[in-house]
């Protein structure tokens, strides 16, 4: 099952926070994110997972604070599935447990079919008017939302 929001290094660090699937939905939805019931039960499994009685080492400590593991454009996807598909419940990626430069996007170039990758992002300070910018890894076609 696809994930249907952005989530971007600021949002997964506020979501490891949260103390309940309600306050992740409420964290989601102040930042524009539109989530269903069903996205935030998968959503809180993954958080319970990742926290389940595991102390974070430094690495992941890096990685909920902005660092990443590794470079989509030159290492491809750790799980080699599609964007945006479930982490730790079925060895697929939202980039939950792998953090990535260049993340990669689930939106198809209109030229090529290839998947994006996220370029750059406009940040404003109401995160629902974000804008982002796509490039393809393939033909270097670029768009934004």
């Amino acid at each position: 099952m696809a994930n249907r929001f952005e989530m971007n290094e600021a949002l997964k660090s506020r979501l490891l926070g949260a103390e309940n699937a309600e306050q992740a939905e409420d964290i989601l939805k102040e930042a524009g994110q539109t989530v269903t019931a069903e996205d935030i039960a998968h959503l809180w499994d993954e958080i319970s997972s990742y926290r389940k009685d595991k102390e974070l080492s430094l690495d992941e400590l890096e990685s909920v604070s902005g660092g990443a593991d590794r470079d989509w454009l030159t290492d491809g996807c750790a799980a080699s599935v599609e964007p945006k598909s479930w982490c730790n419940s079925n060895d697929s990626c939202i980039w939950w447990d792998v953090t990535y430069d260049h993340e990669p996007a689930n939106i198809h170039c209109p030229n090529c079919g290839a998947f994006m990758y996220v370029n750059w992002v406009d940040y404003d300070p109401n995160p629902s008017n974000d804008t982002y910018h796509y490039k393809c890894k393939n033909c270097g076609t670029e768009k934004s939302y």
